[in-house]
């Protein structure tokens, strides 16, 4: 049988010339010099000329200079080497019209068919436009894509089935500490991330590729380059072949660490809302029951006290009224206490050396605390002053004290130090509710068992507490917390870091004042409280209106009485000049205390006022009551109390 190739070659050059002719393809060859010896019909229709007129032309004649000398560069090249090339590139005539654009080329050296001498090139293209304009476009759109998500802030990338990375933004390349995304190509999270991690991300992409189910916004907490903690709520979903077969994972993740930190401190910030909110209700209550208490134990208290004073001492009923006088205290003590939580208390307030306050305050404390306590001073010198009452920062230590003291079960050490405190924006924050500024801190330290962190967010709510019923109120550590809070302050409690213990630390702010100086009390006898004196009382409750009448009438002195404002005008209209005191309630209805006090001034009748009342600081204050120079005595008093308090006005 004869063979196909040897038929071939030696089949009538007409015969290939006519197939060449015929081919959709651009067929053209050329001689060493780079002139046209041939072109087929179809070239010929391209340069639209004919084979006559293109025969002896080179690429100079019939395309703009710089392409005709990049194909004449290229014939060269092909001629050296003896190989033949495919070139991509744009194929141009002299005028510029629809038939020029890309085309791919085939080029190879033409031959001497007897010498096989290189005598010049033959070539062959065809057009690829369409196709280039789909790579360009194509390209474009890669571009734009790989701009946009390199811009995003989020992280956004693509694995395969073995969740090697085949894509990745610049977020991604950042978080894992890689200068470019192009870095991250064919590694896993185990090559960045701690073993744990990436075994986590590895499970959940794993279970997507089986199941081709997606996780939505998962929130995953993971550790970047530096060590930080970041979370990052996450979407992974299947990645699909045009086969429709899961060939691996795309992956949008959004970092959600500032929200979580922001939703944290809204937490917060909402938690010390419902809790300012809840004392303030509890205050509230508190203020508003402590007028009708004070008044009640306001009549208690002195009509016990007057019985007692006429009850022989040997008799079995002094006792009982002594214990009757100890429970009305108690009970003005825990309405105190309560008005101190609410921050409502009357105070007396004085610029005060804390040191001072403290070491005078020492030998009660040895005493409060017991001989199986050791108690240590450690006071920065030269501390800075403040202001607060006295009797309101004993209050405080000797709260915290007792406090220390159940933690240790009596047996310890307690240890009190002060110092000077700055607080600037640049400083390390002792607390974030400590703001910026100057403040004296003291703080006082345990050897107890710690605070338990159940009881942590609770210390300082009223009536809580982890002792038995018969050993506390729970209002201790909630009067320091109004207390301090009263003096623009504040209170920390924490265990202690480096032993066992804890350490409660109060900061109040500083003052530029001179410190006040020591008060002084008077040195009063028994027979000094008795007078001869005329007062006017003007108060609105009858009971309280006739005990007060009842212990100044025991007491020598001769008593008129007006139950509001306008009955004790009427009674000055009448006999004013008799009265050396007006003893007076503040808030009455009609004519208040203030306003009685204003109408006497204003008639310029020059006497001497004492106002009393049951209401609380913040709200006789409104009346201008405590201001420095104006007499004030706070329900409920005792007999001794008044009567001290009314001479000493009256002797001044």
């Amino acid at each position: 049988m004869p063979n196909p190739v040897e038929m071939f070659r030696q089949t009538d050059p007409e015969m290939i010339t006519s197939l060449i002719e015929s081919l959709p393809l651009h067929v053209f060859a050329k001689d060493r010099d780079g002139r046209f010896i041939y072109a087929n019909r179809c070239y010929c229709i391209r340069l639209g000329r004919s084979l006559e007129e293109l025969v002896g032309l080179d690429d100079f004649d019939v395309h703009p200079h710089e392409f005709a000398r990049k194909y004449r560069i290229d014939d060269q090249r092909i001629m050296e080497s003896g190989l033949s090339e495919q070139i991509e590139e744009f194929w141009q005539k002299h005028d510029n019209d629809e038939d020029n654009g890309w085309v791919m080329v085939i080029k190879a050296p033409l031959r001497n068919h007897g010498s096989n001498e290189i005598v010049g090139t033959i070539g062959v293209f065809w057009d690829i436009s369409d196709k280039k304009k789909d790579e360009i476009a194509l390209a474009e759109e890669r571009n734009l894509l790989r701009t946009l998500i390199d811009n995003l802030p989020d992280y956004i990338y693509v694995k395969d089935v073995e969740s090697r990375f085949l894509v990745a933004n610049v977020s991604v390349a950042r978080l894992m500490g890689a200068n470019r995304p192009e870095k991250l190509l064919g590694k896993r999270d185990r090559d960045f991330y701690p073993e744990e991690q990436a075994k986590m991300f590895r499970d959940d992409e794993k279970s997507i590729i089986a199941s081709g189910v997606p996780v939505i916004e998962k929130e995953e907490c993971l550790t970047d380059h530096t060590g930080g903690r970041r979370w990052i709520r996450t979407t992974k979903v299947p990645l699909k072949n045009i086969q429709g077969e899961t060939s691996g994972v795309i992956g949008i993740g959004h970092d959600v660490t500032r929200q979580r930190e922001a939703d944290k401190e809204r937490q917060r910030l909402e938690s010390q809302l419902q809790y300012a909110q809840k004392m303030e209700t509890i205050g509230t209550l508190t203020a508003g029951i402590a007028h009708d208490f004070n008044n009640l134990l306001s009549v208690i208290n002195g009509y016990t006290e007057l019985i007692q004073l006429t009850t022989p001492s040997d008799s079995p009923q002094y006792e009982n009224l002594g214990k009757v006088l100890t429970a009305g205290r108690n009970a003005a003590k825990l309405i105190g206490q309560l008005l101190a939580f609410s921050r409502k208390q009357v105070a007396q307030s004085r610029v005060v050396n804390l040191n001072s306050q403290l070491q005078m305050i020492l030998p009660m404390l040895t005493e409060l605390l017991g001989e199986n306590i050791t108690v240590n001073l450690v006071l920065e010198e030269q501390l800075w002053p403040v202001r607060i009452d006295p009797a309101q920062l004993e209050q405080v230590v000797a709260n915290l004290a007792t406090n220390a003291r159940d933690a240790m079960e009596g047996n310890g050490e307690l240890t009190i130090t002060s110092a000077n405190v700055t607080v600037s924006s640049s400083s390390p924050a002792i607390n974030p509710n400590l703001g910026p500024g100057e403040w004296v801190m003291f703080a006082v330290r345990d050897t107890g068992e710690g605070i338990r962190s159940e009881a942590k967010d609770h210390l300082f709510e009223p009536f809580f507490t982890t002792k038995s019923r018969d050993q506390g109120t729970g209002l201790g550590l909630a009067t320091v917390f109004g207390i301090i809070k009263q003096n623009k302050g504040h209170i920390f409690a924490n265990n202690c870091g480096d032993s066992i213990g804890a350490e409660f630390q109060v900061f109040l702010p500083r003052v530029d004042e001179p410190e006040s100086p020591p008060e002084q009390e008077p040195q009063l006898v028994e027979k000094d409280f008795r007078g001869s004196e005329t007062i006017l009382v003007v108060e609105d409750d009858a009971e309280v209106r006739n005990l007060v009448e009842a212990i100044l009438t025991d007491h020598g002195y001769t008593v008129h009485t007006a139950q509001n404002g306008a009955e004790a005008i009427l009674a000055f209209e009448q006999r004013g000049k008799e009265y050396s005191l007006i003893l007076t309630d503040v808030i009455m209805p009609g004519i208040n205390g203030k306003m009685l006090a204003d109408e006497i001034e204003r008639r310029k009748l020059n006497k001497k006022i004492l106002f009393m009342s049951g209401y609380t600081g913040e709200t006789i204050s409104k009346y201008g009551i405590l201001q420095p120079g104006v007499e004030f005595i706070q329900k409920p008093f005792s007999s001794s109390q008044l009567v001290r308090k009314v001479r000493t006005i009256l002797d001044s």
